[in-house]
């Protein structure tokens, strides 16, 4: 069986990502990437996983508006 191959790509054209891309996104630990993505009502729930995805863009779009 061969390996599946990843394509590189830009941090501009991720749409959802993990817990731990969250965190390094945002250079926050666990816990407080999870309460931003939170408030910014940021998770998807894909079919067919029981993994929980968080929508980089309304996570963005939240850390715009609440920013001073």
């Amino acid at each position: 069986m061969n390996r599946r191959k990843f394509k590189d790509i830009e941090i501009d054209e991720i749409l959802i990502t993990d817990i731990d891309g969250l965190c390094k996104m945002l250079s926050m630990g666990k816990q407080t990437a999870l309460k931003i993505a939170q408030l910014a009502e940021a998770q998807v729930q894909l079919p067919c996983t029981k993994l929980k995805r968080y929508n980089i863009d309304k996570v963005r779009a939240y850390i715009s508006e609440n920013s001073f």
